[in-house]
């Protein structure tokens, strides 16, 4: 593993740590969801040319499109969905990951998402839902290793 792969996946584990922290300042659920919904309504919007059903996240309750894109050797993610938590929760991860190193993003762990508790505060769907975004996450990075 390169000294540029093992430098980001720190970077990684390092931002994992902060939005943990960041992510246990909100003394309540109600306060912490209307944080991550924020955080959706940030994340850029999704061209509707890419709104397809073969862009729909599999496993997710809400529709949730999504699209992966490597620019300059870099993983990034574009997406959005119909429900608002599930765009604010797929944007949490997603801004963890994007413009990193393919190998980078399969290899370090969203550990913020168990650390924070946030797994156990949203429901089994929207928590298998993260599972199948992080699966896709790494299925992409993988396939551009492998170009």
């Amino acid at each position: 593993m390169s000294d540029v792969i093992t430098k980001e996946i720190q970077e990684l584990e390092d931002r994992g740590e902060e939005i943990a922290e960041e992510l246990d300042l909100f003394p309540d659920h109600q306060e912490l969801f209307h944080h991550i919904i924020n955080i959706g309504r940030k994340y850029p919007a999704l061209p509707d040319e890419y709104r397809t059903e073969d862009r729909l996240l599999p496993g997710c309750i809400s529709q949730l499109w999504i699209q992966g894109d490597i620019q300059d050797g870099k993983v990034h993610f574009y997406m959005d969905a119909d429900a608002m938590i599930s765009k604010g929760l797929a944007a949490l991860l997603l801004n963890f990951y994007n413009g990193k190193h393919p190998e980078a993003v399969i290899r370090a762990e969203p550990a913020f998402l168990n650390k924070s508790g946030l797994l156990k505060m949203v429901s089994g769907n929207r928590s298998n839902s993260l599972v199948y975004l992080r699966d896709y996450t790494k299925n992409f990075a993988a396939q551009a290793l492998s170009v």
